[in-house]
Parts: structure tokens; C-alpha cells; sequence
């Protein structure tokens, strides 16, 4: 987990990153965060956490922009 999380931003990598973890512990999301995790998940996963998650951490798609011509 926060090895990985390490590797990856040595690499440079701009992608968000959420712990998804069984440690419910109180303050542990704050110790994530504070790792260098933009978020938190606590297993079991919840639909509505993840919808939470999803729809705070993906872009809507641009209706203003000119679509593609093939």
C-alpha cells in the first residue's frame, strides 16, 4: 500500500490514488491522507461511498467539446 504509493509518486504519477483497505481503525483515514493518498475506502465497500468517491475524483465530460471527426 504505502510502498506502492511511494514507487509511484518517485515515478511522477499525477493520477489520484485511494488507499482501498480492512483497517477501519479511527484515524487511520487521516494517517492515509497524510501518507500522500488523496482518499480513503474501507472494505467492505459501500455502492454509495464508491459512488461518492467516483464522482468526486472523475472529470464530467466537457459538453462544450468539439467532438472528434473520424
Amino acid at each position: 500500500g504505502t510502498e506502492c504509493l511511494e514507487e509511484l509518486r518517485k515515478l511522477d504519477i499525477k493520477s489520484k490514488i485511494i488507499a482501498l483497505t480492512a483497517n477501519q481503525t479511527p484515524g487511520i483515514r487521516e494517517k492515509y491522507i497524510q501518507k500522500g493518498f488523496d482518499d480513503y475506502l474501507a472494505k467492505p465497500i459501500e455502492k454509495l461511498q464508491l459512488y461518492h468517491i467516483l464522482k468526486k475524483y472523475l472529470k464530467e465530460p466537457n459538453e462544450n467539446k468539439e467532438k472528434e471527426v473520424l
